[in-house]
């Protein structure tokens, strides 16, 4: 016998859960029990399958959608039905849009018994119609932008809705991408209807003046997407500092888009000086309102690096006189785009790199070490000397690296992109003449240096290894920094010849940026009144514990097979045994020295040691 398992009416109805494969349910109608009632609901559009069979009498079946929720079968409620004669099956197949519905078996003529068969496949549709005003289409740069009851439909039912996508499309056809909406509010008289309100600030966005599209997709969890709907707005900035101070528009836009952090970083100037050579010159607004820009750097917030090598693009440098062995010049209102790019890898990129010493030849080679080897370490003992006569430089950064190791560190700024901006000051005779000073050396180092009957020589050493590349750079950036004619050198050449021969009580202050002098027991009149003169062993300990950076230049012709005419640095002076420690640059073990370091007597150093230089 069949059991009765549905109910008669709609609000009594069995529910069933329907999926893609077919559920039979078997049970009867007829005069006693005329109607049976199922609920379903699909989530999404379907493809609807039913058959009723096995029937020994006249029954038929129907689709109803309760649209009012009353409960009972009003006049449109029916969606579709079958109504075939006898006892031959029941067959419908449709597509059905989502939401609830009830399925009705009744008996036509008898009772019989009968099998339900039935079965629901989502149908995937796109979302479409995306549909949306903005609230205002007159903006600033810092107002929201703004809709209310923007409108989407999917057949699939407002669940199936993922997102709508917003991209703000500019003048130039390129997108910014901006936040999307992703919360939707069904409609309460349709499912696959849906509202939404979006709201986005764009004072992050740094909009220059123009007019914008706001450009919208809608996709649904699959990924299939709707129409693009894009609705225009414009940009109205209002008076800013910008646009009160700059003049050239292109540099106004540009200028404000970059400053929105409140900072013009290094990339941010290199990119404005090179957006300035629209139409292949500078013209005289251009280049006004470049120098206006690096005049306010506490404004922007421009690192003091930035701000100098910056400076020394738009208002001038005595190096600039020459770039690769050509004439350059100074930045001009005419100037050609070629001349702002040679300026810039000149300051910014170390494009300028030194030449060889008269009478020799070299190549450069990329380097590929850290900055101060792979240990992140540095000492005075990283300090080896190669073929050029600048032991008084290389001394000075060893003595700094002793004794004043944060002026080593803060000398360099990696940029992140192959180059270093290397700080030094001014001097003359000692006395620190400027403000700290900049210029910018890339990775590319010298070898192979051939003359005067040599060949294979190098420079200041360095690897890739522990060593690092800290010393080879320095040697470099001094050499360039000769150009600047803030050095106190012989020649001002953009060469290495230019650091050949020198004292270190003028080198010192260049890297420290504290004043220095030389103790001898007499003034050199060469090179500048002395501080006072030649130092005892007590004094040299004083001063080298209260952290003063000490060189020391021999005699001509010295004993103990210390090398004449060479600066050493001074590591340490024992006032008990009356010793002092010093280290040759050249970094080497050879009689009286162990990898450069040779320790003797106060008598001897007094004896082939003639000025000592301290900073």
């Amino acid at each position: 016998m069949t059991i009765d398992i549905s109910d008669n009416t709609l609000n009594t109805a069995l529910n069933i859960n329907l999926n893609s494969n077919p559920q039979t349910f078997k049970n009867l109608v007829g005069l006693s029990d005329p109607n049976d009632f199922y609920r379903f609901n699909l989530s999404s559009r379907s493809s609807f399958s039913l058959s009723l069979d096995k029937l020994t009498a006249d029954a038929n079946v129907q689709i109803i959608r309760d649209n009012n929720l009353n409960g009972v079968v009003d006049t449109g409620e029916i969606i579709t039905g079958c109504y075939t004669a006898g006892t031959d099956a029941e067959l419908i197949k449709t597509s059905l849009e989502s939401g609830n519905y009830f399925i009705r078996v009744y008996s036509v003529k008898g009772d019989t018994n009968y099998n339900l068969s039935v079965s629901a496949q989502s149908i995937n549709s796109i979302p479409n119609s995306l549909q949306f005003n903005l609230n205002n289409n007159k903006l600033k740069s810092t107002d929201t932008l703004s809709i209310n009851n923007g409108l989407v439909y999917d057949a699939n039912g407002v669940t199936d809705i993922s997102r709508v996508d917003f991209r703000i499309k500019k003048s130039d056809g390129t997108f910014v991408d901006v936040v999307d909406v992703v919360s939707f509010t069904t409609s309460t008289t349709e499912n696959s209807k849906a509202s939404f309100n979006y709201s986005l600030s764009l004072s992050g966005l740094n909009l220059a003046n123009g007019n914008y599209s706001l450009s919208a997709l809608a996709y649904d969890k699959s990924g299939a997407k709707s129409n693009v709907v894009e609705r225009e707005f414009t940009i109205q900035i209002t008076s800013d500092w910008f646009s009160q101070n700059l003049t050239d528009q292109q540099i106004i836009d540009l200028t404000r888009l970059r400053a929105a952090d409140n900072k013009l970083s290094r990339q941010d100037m290199i990119d404005i000086f090179r957006d300035a050579r629209d139409g292949n010159l500078i013209d005289s607004n251009e280049l006004q309102d470049l120098r206006k820009i690096v005049s306010e750097s506490s404004r922007f917030n421009i690192d003091d690096h930035v701000r100098v090598l910056s400076n020394k693009v738009v208002s001038g440098d005595v190096a600039n006189k020459n770039y690769k062995g050509s004439a350059l010049g100074n930045l001009y209102a005419g100037s050609s785009a070629t001349q702002m790019d040679r300026l810039i890898d000149k300051w910014f990129l170390g494009g300028d790199r030194p030449t060889a010493p008269t009478g020799f030849t070299m190549t450069y080679q990329q380097a590929s070490g850290s900055l101060f080897g792979s240990d992140g370490k540095f000492n005075y003992q990283d300090v080896k000397q190669g073929f050029l006569g600048d032991c008084y430089f290389l001394a000075s950064l060893g003595a700094t690296a002793r004794q004043q190791p944060s002026a080593i560190k803060n000398m360099f700024i990696d940029n992140g992109d192959g180059t270093f901006t290397v700080r030094f000051y001014g001097q003359y005779n000692g006395k620190v003449t400027t403000a700290s000073d900049y210029v910018t050396v890339d990775r590319w180092l010298p070898k192979n240096v051939s003359g005067e009957g040599y060949t294979g020589q190098r420079f200041a050493k360095y690897d890739n290894l522990n060593l690092g590349l800290w010393v080879a750079l320095a040697e470099k950036a001094y050499a360039q920094f000769a150009e600047s004619g803030l050095s106190q050198r012989d020649s001002n050449a953009n060469s290495y010849g230019s650091i050949e021969g020198g004292w270190g009580y003028r080198v010192m202050p260049s890297i420290t940026g504290i004043s220095g002098g030389y103790y001898a027991d007499t003034s050199w009149s060469n090179i500048g009144t002395r501080s006072d003169a030649f130092l005892s062993l007590s004094q040299i300990a004083t001063m080298l514990s209260v952290g003063k950076a000490m060189t020391a230049d021999t005699t001509s012709n010295p004993g103990l097979n210390i090398v004449g005419g060479h600066e050493y640095t001074i590591l340490s002076a024992d006032t008990t045994n009356g010793t002092l420690t010093l280290y040759n640059p050249w970094g080497v073990t050879r009689q009286g020295e162990t990898n450069g370091v040779m320790t003797l007597s106060y008598n001897d150093f007094r004896n082939n040691f003639l000025i000592i230089n301290a900073a």
